[in-house]
């Protein structure tokens, strides 16, 4: 089997049969060239994805999050299955490292199948709905509601992904943790863990989706300023409400 097969063969096995993934990985059949085959996809995914979520800037933004998107994705993985690993520990599971990690990965390839089937939707969207960013100032400023319809759109996308990625977990941490519980919350603290670590990684990453009144660049000279929450809360949520 060539390398390519391998990838694609060992992410589509988390897609579409989750069980016998768990079944794998409960048995130790799960090993560091899976684990490889399913970075190295996430990593492709989602780089198609990020490409989409830039092209409506310009062709260098697209170019820029094409390699940042994945740089995110993997980092928080990495990041996450550190911290995830620490916590099977406390709830009394039955996982080592390597079978976090597994876990870690699997989610990720799930979620970057269905971030690949967003891909055309949302690419179609950007083209026939992004504004024409080229215009001047006093139609930037106009135009925020379709960029911050446009932002929260992708933010969606990327947070179900996520979401659908990593219950797939949920049936691995059903049969190794000792009671449903435990499981339950184990798996609570992972998901979370991913949201806090992977959002405050994009936000560090920006530009990802990019500012019309911003001149693109790979990375801001700002990037430990401030955090993903504050612009959410501060900036894009108060434009929607009523009476801003």
């Amino acid at each position: 089997m060539s390398i390519l097969s391998r990838h694609i063969a060992t992410s589509l096995l988390v897609l579409r049969d989750g069980e016998t993934f768990s079944a794998r990985l409960l048995n130790g059949s799960i090993g560091f060239r899976d684990i490889a085959a399913l970075a190295a996809f996430t990593a492709l995914s989602t780089g198609v994805y990020g490409a989409v979520l830039g092209f409506w800037r310009s062709w260098t933004l697209a170019a820029y999050v094409a390699v940042k998107l994945p740089a995110v994705f993997l980092g928080t993985t990495l990041f996450v299955s550190v911290f995830n690993w620490t916590m099977a520990l406390m709830f009394g599971a039955r996982l080592c490292y390597r079978d976090v990690f597994a876990c870690a990965f699997g989610a990720m390839a799930r979620a970057g199948w269905f971030l690949l089937a967003a891909a055309p939707v949302s690419a179609f969207l950007v083209w026939t709905g992004a504004p024409a960013w080229n215009a001047d100032l006093g139609s930037r400023l106009a135009l925020r509601g379709p960029f911050y319809s446009m932002l929260l759109a992708h933010t969606a996308i990327l947070s179900l992904s996520g979401v659908a990625g990593n219950v797939s977990l949920f049936s691995i941490l059903r049969r190794m943790v000792p009671s449903g519980r435990r499981a339950m919350a184990l798996f609570a603290i992972w998901l979370a863990a991913f949201a806090l670590v992977g959002s405050q990684l994009s936000w560090m990453a920006r530009p990802i989706f990019g500012s019309p009144n911003v001149i693109v660049a790979f990375l801001r000279e700002d990037a430990l300023k401030s955090n993903a929450f504050e612009s959410f809360f501060g900036q894009v949520l108060p434009y929607f409400l009523p009476n801003r």
